[in-house]
């Protein structure tokens, strides 16, 4: 439509200024009516020259998407038979899409069954997503056809007839277009010899993900040969989102999520490819595509709404994404739920994106420019030189953004928002692929329930038949819904989320009641047995206590008796150890003689031994280089000089110390023992080291002629030495006469061989007293015979010569020794005499004080039996007295222990089947009325009986998961104490999920206010300015909140706290409330009520609370009118009711809590329980605590059963006014302005009382 006007005056509304508008032209465009388009009136088309464009014709739309067909196919290198295929598959095609227009309509609940070019698109698009490669034959090719058109027209269908004409259409489309036997063509997902089913063709898929580390084009769109390995592939990717997200997902994979997962892949794979995901809240929408997201490698941007998320927050957000995928190229996913669109205008952006790639005048004019900057480099694509105009960047901008956004839209399709969406903006069916999220089939819940249920120990029956069950409490639930929403006009909705919390709750319910009931009954056990020991142990201890006593009495007098011997033998001993201690005086004695002999001894050997050290180093400077001796001999010879000299040095020195140190062992004693520890003889090495001669040559000496006088000196000691005797020779002074000579003899004596030898082995210890006085008297009184002197004529003479003064010193000294040695012998020899004596009655003493140690031994040991005897009766004593008390405080409680242990094996026994039907209870029945709800678990419980699962006879929740005691305060605090109000506490107590509590009455509010207000409880409305505020500082310190009042929607800023999104940061648990992250106590609870009477929660709100029917019951209101028409009429009676039943229940409570300390007391003990003296103690006081409240409770009991006679005469008038109040109530059913309020009847019921 085309308007042309060229003067045109509007006026400015601010200032009232006049505007002239010039030449414009103004061009639209529209779609016929219908499909969501409302006619425009004929005034408004009027203005327009109209262009109607008709429809394509059949020929046209087959030429054209033949023509994109055959290129593809060209481009990609596929044989010519495969261009056949290409026609085929556009013509059938063509076939589905024309049958689909004419036979699926749309109505009011089939509001998206519209269909365009862009249906035709998709399923051609999608046969073209695959490569030449990944086709094996021409079957495949079909299979893909098959598989884009369910994808495209099956996948949005809601119901089995539409499924099934589309399956039936697709099948005559295989037979009379491509000439091929559909059951050959997937005979592979056949079973048996069975035709091809809808069922059989779930598992037909396509996809990209089977290598899930390639990335882009790198992909390969492929047929999945086997669910098995994709669901192995899924797995893998799921771990691997997991570990790199705060946000854990916990799915179970299953063939129903992998189609939907599949599904989803397929639509990212396409460029600019969109969804639409239709289905019931908790249906794992969202899930699924963040997990298809992270398989596809890409990014997910989803809005945080909070309250204050609005317009400009939204635009800012979308401005974000846009340059995301516009500017930097990133392939994203926009996730976004009907339940986060707050204003209409969040859709119109979003059918703007989905239509055209962005949204209209969303940049001002300086961020539009920084987008075309942006994105020029990319444009050049490297070449600089290219000049693009600003709308050309623009434009380039807005095809990126349309490649790389994928928007994901997830509905709901309960309602009229939905179809109203639809109809509205008709781009989210034309521009989106649907993905219509059936009810889970029942493959998919018997899967989910055996994958949890496989931790829990249960017999082979019970995992068998409970899966079964939880698929009857799932279905069975959907029919009464129904039935509810007929009888009552509520509406209920069963949901995936609410099979996945019936099966967690039994999960998690099971575990704890079994280990409660398993701890309270052992506790029984344990105070059975401790008292049954303790009975048994009566009659024992008396017999042992009777045998024990002459036990006792003959240990004393053995005893006395053995005391006295002691006494006896001590004293003996102690004489004995007198005389024994004389002799060693007198030994000790002899030995200090002896060892003064020895110190003498040794200091004259300080003398001798350096002698005999210097002779032997004189000696060693001596070497003979006698020509025709070998180097060997000599060497030999040597040797054994050496060695013998050395033996004289050991006799001398070593035998005199070894005769000292190692006296007859019968000489030691402490004194012995000193004399012998003597120290080295000092001064023999330090002589030795004084002397470090060097060997002078004997031969030198030998071949002198006329020797130097102090050689001949020498040598005529050393014959002396020798007692050689001279040779008469003439005298060389020429007198004539004879002299006396010794240098023949001399140089006889070098000559010898075995000189050096025999000067070694000279015997020291024998010199005659001749030689030694001839060589004192004429040779050591000689001025010349003096080694320095004598070394200047010879150095070996020097040798010589201190060998001679050594063996003088050696001589001197060891005649001085020898007698004292002989006095130190006769020393040690009496000291051995005396010694021998002294050990001999030693001996004797070390006897008679081992047999008085014997005595003693035996004494301490009968003492130590006597104390121990003396112990054990005591204790025995005790005990009897100890178990006298136990038996006789706790014995009245041994029957009713076995009664209540009996019980809770029961109990425990029937616990897999109550707590199934409980867990069944909080899942599904919260939202139901009394009647439905009882109407149901007997139909659960039934089930139970019939499938063999063990359960009580009759079932109740207050039972199987209450708490008497804290039922009781519950009553006291307001809840109402019918059971259904009971159950209802109950529920809210173990549930998994928040309480949403439908409460038109304000019983439900009455009771958390009173309940938590001992724990700080706030209160709230989303009215509130700072309820933020409040939220924040709940969830951080812990303490209670309620929300009181709400609507029938919730912020969907909450969605967090409903979901319990919580995550580790830091290592402390968080939680993100919008764009705050707050730390998370899990001692925090959130309470909800609501006081409309009939809401109508969607799905999504519904299955991430646990909905609650609050509303009174008849019997509830009239336990209340009964307590308000005593009250007015006997107050002091209704006063002592009331005090007594705050009375009772402390009573009782302290009653549990001293059972439960004296059962905890008796479990904790170890050992024999009667030996532990401080256990009996408490459990005595613990019993006579106990009597006393018994009594006191028993009186209490007594009248508050007079009490309850006296109120029951007001009875019918209590029972009357609650009829009469569910009557005017139900007047809301025959028109809505009938509304009256309990608060309105409750003062009416008051009134009539005072006005009587």
């Amino acid at each position: 439509m085309f308007w042309n006007f060229y003067v045109l005056s509007r006026y400015d509304l601010k200032d009232t200024s006049k505007i002239t508008l010039v030449d414009i032209e103004l061009i639209a465009a529209m779609g016929p009516p219908g499909g969501g388009r409302n006619p425009v009136t004929p005034r408004f088309i009027r203005h327009f020259n109209i262009c109607t464009i008709n429809t394509f014709s059949d020929e046209t739309m087959l030429r054209i998407f033949s023509s994109i067909v055959a290129f593809y196919l060209r481009t990609r290198e596929f044989p010519p038979e495969y261009f056949l295929v290409g026609n085929q598959i556009v013509n059938g095609t063509m076939e589905i899409y024309k049958q689909s227009m004419e036979n699926l309509l749309p109505t009011p609940t089939k509001s998206h069954y519209t269909f365009n070019l862009r249906d035709f698109s998709h399923v051609i698009r999608g046969c073209l997503l695959i490569e030449r490669g990944a086709v094996q034959s021409k079957h495949t090719m079909i299979r893909l056809f098959v598989h884009e058109v369910l994808r495209v027209f099956y996948d949005r269908l809601i119901n089995d007839n539409d499924r099934f004409w589309l399956f039936t259409l697709t099948k005559n489309v295989i037979r009379d277009h491509f000439k091929e036997s559909f059951d050959s063509i997937f005979s592979h997902l056949r079973k048996g010899n069975a035709p091809v089913t809808e069922e059989d063709l779930r598992n037909l898929m396509f996809g990209d993900y089977m290598n899930p580390d390639l990335e882009g084009d790198d992909r390969v769109y492929i047929e999945i040969p086997n669910i098995h390995d994709f669901s192995d592939i899924v797995e893998q990717c799921l771990d691997e989102y997991n570990q790199t997200h705060k946000a854990r997902m916990n799915l179970v994979i299953f063939r129903y999520v992998l189609e939907h997962l599949s599904r989803i892949c397929r639509i990212l794979k396409q460029s600019g490819g969109n969804a639409l995901l239709v289905g019931l809240g908790g249906s794992g929408r969202q899930s699924l595509t963040r997990l298809a997201t992270s398989m596809a490698k890409m990014q997910i941007f989803q809005p945080e709404i909070s309250k204050s998320y609005g317009m400009n927050e939204w635009r800012e957000d979308l401005k974000v994404l846009l340059r995301k995928v516009g500017m930097r190229g990133q392939k994203t996913v926009f996730l976004i739920t009907d339940t986060q669109i707050k204003e209409e205008a969040f859709l119109e952006d979003i059918d703007s994106v989905l239509n055209t790639g962005e949204v209209p005048n969303i940049f001002a004019a300086d961020e539009k420019q920084e987008v075309m900057e942006g994105v020029r480099p990319v444009a050049q694509a490297g070449n600089k030189h290219d000049e693009f105009s600003p709308l050309a960047l623009f434009a380039f901008f807005v095809n990126r953004c349309k490649d790389n956004l994928h928007v994901v839209v997830a509905f709901s399709p309960i309602g009229d928002a939905f179809r109203n969406c639809l109809r509205q903006f008709p781009s989210l069916i034309n521009c989106c692929t649907i993905d219509w999220f059936q009810p889970w089939p029942e493959d998919a819940l018997e899967l989910v329930a055996v994958k949890f249920l496989e931790t829990l120990e249960l017999t082979e029956v019970e995992r068998r038949e409970i899966v079964p069950i939880c698929k009857h409490f799932h279905t069975s639930i959907m029919r009464l819904s129904e039935r509810f929403l007929h009888a009552l006009g509520r509406h209920n909705y069963v949901t995936a989320t609410s099979y996945l919390e019936l099966i967690a709750s039994f999960r998690q319910l099971l575990t704890k009641r079994q280990q409660a009931v398993m701890e309270a009954k052992q506790r029984y056990v344990n105070g059975l047995d401790k008292l049954a020991f303790a009975e048994s142990q009566v009659g024992e201890m008396k017999i042992e206590l009777v045998q024990l006593q002459p036990k006792l009495e003959e240990a004393k007098i053995e005893n006395a008796h053995m005391m006295q011997i002691i006494e006896i033998e001590s004293a003996q001993v102690e004489a004995k150890r007198k005389f024994v201690k004389l002799d060693e005086e007198i030994a000790s004695g002899k030995a200090e003689e002896a060892q003064a002999l020895k110190n003498e001894c040794e200091s004259d050997l300080a003398e001798a031994i350096p002698a005999l050290e210097a002779a032997l180093s004189a000696l060693d400077t001596l070497k003979a280089r006698e020509r025709g001796r070998t180097a060997g001999g000599e060497r030999r010879a040597s040797e054994a000089s050496s060695a013998a000299l050395h033996r004289s040095h050991y006799r001398l020195n070593h035998g005199l110390q070894y005769r000292l140190n190692h006296p007859p062992a019968t000489l030691r004693s402490p004194s012995v023992e000193k004399l012998s520890s003597t120290k080295p003889v000092p001064g023999a090495r330090k002589f030795r080291d004084r002397y470090n001669f060097h060997p002078a040559d004997i031969t030198i000496v030998k071949s002198m002629k006329n020797p130097p006088s102090g050689v001949k000196l020498v040598m005529a000691a050393v014959c002396v030495m020798k007692d050689i005797k001279p040779e008469k020779i003439s005298d060389p002074s020429g007198t004539g006469g004879k002299i006396l000579d010794y240098w023949g003899p001399s140089k006889k004596l070098l000559g010898d061989m075995n000189f050096l030898r025999d000067l070694r082995e000279y015997d020291k210890d024998n010199i005659p007293v001749t030689v030694m006085q001839k060589v004192r008297g004429e040779y050591l009184t000689n001025p010349e015979f003096d080694p320095p002197k004598v070394a200047k004529a010879s150095s070996a003479a020097e040798g010589l010569c201190k060998w001679i003064m050594a063996m003088e010193v050696y001589d001197r000294v060891a005649k001085v020794v020898a007698p004292k040695k002989a006095r130190l012998t006769e020393a040690q020899k009496s000291l051995a005499e005396t010694m021998e004596l002294l050990n001999q009655k030693r001996a004797e003493l070390a006897e008679v004080e081992h047999h008085l140690e014997n005595l003693q031994a035996t004494f301490l040991e009968k003492t130590e039996e006597k104390s121990r005897l003396e112990d054990q009766v005591e204790l025995c004593a005790k005990k009897l007295e100890r178990a006298s008390k136990l038996i006789g405080g706790l014995g009245g409680e041994k029957s009713r222990w076995s009664q209540a242990a009996d019980d809770l094996q029961i109990v425990y026994e029937n616990l897999t089947g109550d707590v199934l039907v409980s867990a069944g209870v909080i899942a599904y029945l919260g939202a139901f009325t009394a009647g439905f709800r009882q109407t149901c678990t007997e139909d659960w419980s039934m089930l139970c009986k019939q499938k063999k699962i063990p359960c009580s006879e009759e079932f109740s929740l207050s039972k199987t998961l209450g708490d008497p005691v804290k039922i009781r305060a519950w009553n006291i605090a307001g809840l109402p104490t019918d059971t259904f109000s009971i159950d209802n506490g109950v529920i809210v107590n173990n549930s998994r999920r928040w309480p949403l509590m439908i409460d038109p009455q304000g019983q439900a509010n009455k009771w958390i206010k009173n309940s938590e207000k001992e724990n700080q409880l706030s209160v709230i409305k989303l009215s509130d300015s700072d309820y933020m505020r409040t939220l924040e500082n709940c969830i951080q310190f812990g303490t209670p909140l309620l929300l009181e009042n709400v609507g029938e929607e919730l912020d969907p800023s909450l969605e967090p706290l409903l979901l319990r999104q919580t995550f580790k940061q830091g290592g402390i648990d968080c939680i993100r409330l919008g764009e705050v992250i707050i730390e998370y106590s899990f001692d925090f609870k959130f309470y909800i009520t609501t006081k409309l009477r009939n809401p109508h929660y969607m799905p999504e709100l519904a299955t991430k609370l646990s909905l609650l029917n609050f509303m009174i019951t008849p019997e509830g209101l009239e336990d209340q009118l009964l307590g308000i028409v005593v009250a007015k009429e006997r107050p002091e009676l209704e006063e002592e009711r009331n005090a007594l039943i705050l009375q009772s229940a402390a009573n009782k409570k302290q009653l549990k809590d001293i059972e439960k300390k004296i059962l905890e007391t008796l479990s904790s003990s170890e050992g024999n329980i009667l030996e532990d003296e401080s256990t009996i103690k408490v459990l005595d006081s613990a019993k006579l605590m106990s009597n006393e409240i018994t009594k006191k409770q028993q009186i209490a009991e007594k009248t508050e059963l007079k009490i309850a006679e006296s109120r029951e005469g007001y009875r019918p008038i209590a029972k009357h006014s609650s009829v009469l109040f569910f009557s005017i109530a139900d007047l809301a059913n025959i028109d809505p302005m009938y509304q009256y309020s309990l608060v309105w009847f409750v003062n009416l019921y008051i009134n009539s009382i005072h006005d009587r």
